[in-house]
Order: structure tokens, then C-alpha cells, then sequence
């Protein structure tokens, strides 16, 4: 597996649609039988995904490892699924994509992000606990049991980016956003920083 860096990040297209299957598939399995059901997102129609929310993949070479979807609220961008193909994961895949995320909601004016995952998914809420993420609500929906977050993207969390990320490569149709530049932090946005970089592990 090649490292994240070498891994292309752009806007899926009606051709990726198989690949994002098979990785968000491949990605959720293991949660099946805790949860005694498919998970929501093995139930989603990656085709209407592609071509009616803002849709990245993670491409190494010709496989499509890494899934970022996002949805356009009145108030807020909605995080609707983030996943890493398990033979991606525990390379930093998944900080790349999450940042891609934070990226585009600043990029196009938002100053929240929002997302939800199951109850029994513990890990991820953990790890988006640890991301910055804060527990809003939990709520039973469409039979799942689910539990919401929110980060605000705060001047901080734009700081952090900046230190901590290297710009993901995208495809033409993807301009990146500028660097933000004279920016000024003081010790507790670098300690802030130097956290999230050792979270990119966990992913």
C-alpha cells in the first residue's frame, strides 16, 4: 500500500461508484454483527452519492481506498460518511480526508461541521471526540441509534490545518483552498497542533 501522500484525493465521478462500494463495504463490515444489522452506510446509494452530494475518493493507483460525502445544510456542511478501505488504514487515509472536510466546509462558507455515527461505533466517536468533535445529541432514526456531533471551524482549527497538513493532491476540478499566511499562534493552538498530528495515526 502506498503511503497517503501517493494516494490521489479528488471528485468521484459515475466510474468510481463500484470502487466507492466496494471500499465503504469493506470499511464497515467488521461493525455488522455488533450491531446486529447493516450499518447505514452499507445501505446508501452510492450512485445518487456521486452525482447529488459533493462526493471524494481516495484513489491508490486503480482501487478507490478512501470515501469522503458531504451534504449542503442551511446552517451547516454535513460530514455523511468518511471511510478507509482496511488495507488503507492506520496511514493517516482518514486525517486527510476528515481535514478535506474542514477544508471544503471553511472553503465554501461554513463555520460548523456536523456529523452522525452509531452508538455502538465507539471507536469513532472516540476518535472524533479527540478530533475536537463535541456530542450534541443523541437520537433513534430511521432504526438507528444514533449519536450527533459538531465542530466549529474556528480560527483555530484553520491554524491546526495549516501546521499540521500538507495540501491533499486533487484532481483538476478541485482547486485548493490558499494557505492561510501571518498567521500567529500562541502555545496552546501549537499544543492543539501537535495533538491532532498524532491523531492522523489512528485512522
Amino acid at each position: 500500500m502506498d503511503h497517503p501522500d501517493n494516494v490521489l484525493i479528488r471528485p468521484a465521478t459515475s466510474t468510481d461508484v463500484d470502487g466507492i462500494t466496494n471500499c465503504v463495504n469493506a470499511a464497515y463490515a467488521h461493525f455488522v454483527h455488533r450491531m446486529g444489522n447493516l450499518p447505514g452506510p452499507l445501505l446508501d446509494d452510492y450512485k445518487g452519492a456521486v452525482s447529488e452530494r459533493q462526493t471524494f475518493v481516495a484513489i491508490n493507483r486503480k482501487d478507490g481506498v478512501g470515501v469522503l460525502v458531504l451534504v449542503r445544510l442551511q446552517d451547516a456542511m454535513l460530514l455523511e460518511n468518511v471511510a478507509v478501505h482496511p488495507s488503507a488504514q492506520e496511514r493517516g487515509l482518514g486525517g486527510k480526508l476528515m481535514a478535506l472536510a474542514e477544508q471544503e466546509s471553511r472553503k465554501q462558507g461554513y463555520s460548523d461541521i456536523q456529523l452522525y455515527t452509531h452508538v455502538k461505533m465507539t471507536e469513532n466517536i472516540a476518535m472524533y471526540l479527540k478530533m475536537g468533535w463535541t456530542e450534541t445529541s443523541r437520537r433513534f432514526v430511521d432504526g438507528f441509534d444514533r449519536v450527533h456531533m459538531s465542530k466549529a471551524l474556528t480560527p483555530t482549527t484553520t491554524l491546526r490545518y495549516a501546521l499540521i497538513n500538507r495540501q491533499p493532491q486533487v484532481g483538476p476540478s478541485l482547486k485548493p483552498a490558499p494557505t492561510p499566511v501571518n498567521v500567529h499562534c500562541n502555545m496552546n493552538e501549537l499544543r492543539l497542533a501537535i495533538q491532532f498530528r498524532e491523531l492522523r495515526h489512528l485512522a
